[in-house]
């Protein structure tokens, strides 16, 4: 997911045991980026990217990865790092080497107010997070 929403971000990060990362460029916050260790899966889970400019965007998921990368290229619990690749993201992860893979999810929404209309709720209007 990506978060634009700092107190939603602080709110997600306390009901998990989320790890957080942050990049700099200078003496400046460029971004963050939370993620999961899923040793079940043998996998790191980047989570949520936050990113102070579009422009930062490509240096802070490459930055994220190759601290990811580094932290647990020895570690015999984990054999990849995953994140979901929303439309805005998928040019800059191709770039930096990420590559599809075969996960496949079901995604449902039950309208409960009425008052909504239905095209307030397509998917293309979400931000989407791998836990959603």
């Amino acid at each position: 997911m990506v978060s634009r929403d700092r107190e939603m971000l602080q709110w997600k990060n306390s009901h998990r045991d989320y790890h957080i990362t942050g990049v700099y460029e200078g003496d400046e916050l460029a971004g963050v980026a939370t993620y999961l260790e899923k040793a079940p899966e043998k996998q790191i889970q980047i989570c949520d990217v936050l990113y102070r400019h579009p422009t930062n965007r490509k240096a802070v998921l490459e930055t994220v990865s190759r601290f990811l990368e580094q932290e647990y290229r020895n570690d015999p619990r984990f054999g990849k790092m995953v994140i979901l690749v929303t439309p805005i993201l998928k040019e800059d992860l191709t770039a930096i080497g990420y590559i599809p893979d075969d996960y496949q999810f079901l995604f449902a929404i039950k309208r409960l107010d009425k008052r909504i209309s239905k095209s307030a709720l397509n998917i293309t209007n979400w931000y989407l997070s791998a836990n959603d």
